[in-house]
């Protein structure tokens, strides 16, 4: 059975509760690792300053308290994999939508159900998550 990480718990302890129900609800069906909930303004600035968000403080969802945002990756860990992150996507953004929760993944901004890159994307993330607002 799988259990989350003390990391992955204190990650996930600092989200909105419908993140936390969302991810309660996918555990039992895939092993994954929650690694990034709340950010605060030197953790979101330094990520927007190595390239690994678009977003300044206060601007992200990872920025709200509780966050809205959310970083995670299925077990083992392989980045290359984007049929693992785009099979996991799927279930948890219908997860969220059964449990009445709209959610926009990384992997499709736009919510147009392509997940290949397209021209002019000009970011893909697949590990993040957020609740739309």
């Amino acid at each position: 059975m799988n259990k989350w990480s003390q990391h992955s718990l204190e990650q996930l302890m600092t989200c909105d509760a419908r993140v936390r129900q969302v991810m309660n609800a996918i555990l039992p069906l895939v092993d994954i690792r929650i690694l990034e909930g709340h950010r605060d303004e030197a953790r979101q600035n330094l990520m927007a300053d190595t390239g690994k968000s678009q977003l300044r403080w206060p601007h992200g969802a990872h920025n709200k308290s509780p966050s809205l945002g959310w970083d995670c990756i299925t077990c083992p860990i392989d980045w290359a994999d984007r049929e693992q992150h785009i099979y996991v996507a799927g279930l948890i953004v219908a997860t969220a939508a059964g449990m009445g929760v709209e959610v926009i993944w990384g992997g499709d901004w736009n919510r147009n159900f392509r997940v290949a890159p397209e021209p002019g994307d000009s970011w893909d993330d697949l590990c993040h998550f957020q609740i739309k607002e």
